[in-house]
């Protein structure tokens, strides 16, 4: 049995061309390297990360194709400092739930890679939020799921969000947006656990007045069951969202997203016979 996977690149903007990476949407006179990378997830996901040359200075642009949903997010980053050459630094990896989207020194972005269409789940830090401890930041890729290497020794990471930093995070947030999406990152991608569960709600127990746009109880509830039920009911993943949030609308502040639609992938199934 032979499975074809027929993606439309049309719609992406992308093109195949012999010996050399083609540029995105246009022609130039001159071939440019293009920052492209394929994840795919046993969760039943797939995306191509690009990054796309900087029209204005002092920004950063990169999509993301969420091939199985059959549409891609083009985001677009405000930067107060950045030198022009920073943007080939950019990164793309595969934490399972989420695609990071990093640039040493500026951001880190998780898309959630597995309901894209939640914007309550992307999460965006800056600044000394937005680290990668222990490696050489300018020298490494994303080979596997959750796992880095660093060009620069040869040496393959295992890569994982850290509780701890992430409940200090938590606590110290003010606006709505950051708070819920570091609370779904903890219940759904950390997992939800008796000590963490304790700690979120003490956390609960002093800040649910001052959340303003969302209930962080019924979230909290929620995202727990929903942990709890996904290992025992098959595809719940895929029918049931694991928020109340389905419309939320809360913007990231200095990033700009705009949604273009493409048609899905084409599976194409080949029979082979057997002679015997």
């Amino acid at each position: 049995l032979e499975v074809l996977l027929d993606i439309p690149l049309a719609d992406t903007g992308l093109k195949l061309v012999s010996l050399e990476c083609g540029c995105y949407q246009g022609q130039e006179t001159e071939p440019q390297l293009l920052n492209l990378q394929v994840f795919t997830s046993e969760k039943g996901w797939m995306c191509i990360c690009h990054s796309i040359a900087p029209i204005n200075p002092g920004e950063v642009t990169y999509s993301v194709f969420f091939l199985h949903k059959g549409y891609s997010k083009t985001y677009t980053v405000a930067l107060e400092r950045m030198d022009p050459l920073q943007v080939k630094d950019l990164l793309f990896l595969n934490l399972d739930y989420y695609v990071a989207v990093f640039l040493p020194g500026h951001f880190l972005h998780l898309v959630n890679a597995q309901f894209p269409d939640l914007m309550s789940g992307d999460f965006f830090l800056t600044g000394e939020d937005a680290k990668i401890n222990g490696l050489h930041e300018s020298t490494i890729v994303s080979p596997l799921k959750s796992a880095v290497l660093d060009l620069s020794t040869g040496s393959l990471f295992t890569l994982e969000i850290n509780k701890q930093a992430l409940l200090q995070f938590l606590w110290k947030s003010k606006l709505d947006g950051e708070r819920l999406a570091t609370l779904h990152c903890l219940l759904l991608h950390v997992g939800s656990t008796a000590e963490l569960e304790t700690e979120i709600i003490k956390w609960i127990s002093e800040n649910v007045s001052t959340c303003f746009t969302f209930d962080p109880i019924q979230e909290f509830i929620i995202a727990s069951l929903y942990w709890r039920m996904c290992p025992e009911v098959s595809n719940l993943d895929k029918l049931l969202p694991y928020t109340s949030l389905v419309d939320w609308k809360e913007l990231i502040p200095k990033v700009t997203c705009t949604t273009h639609f493409m048609s899905l992938p084409v599976l194409k199934v080949r029979c082979c016979k057997v002679i015997g």
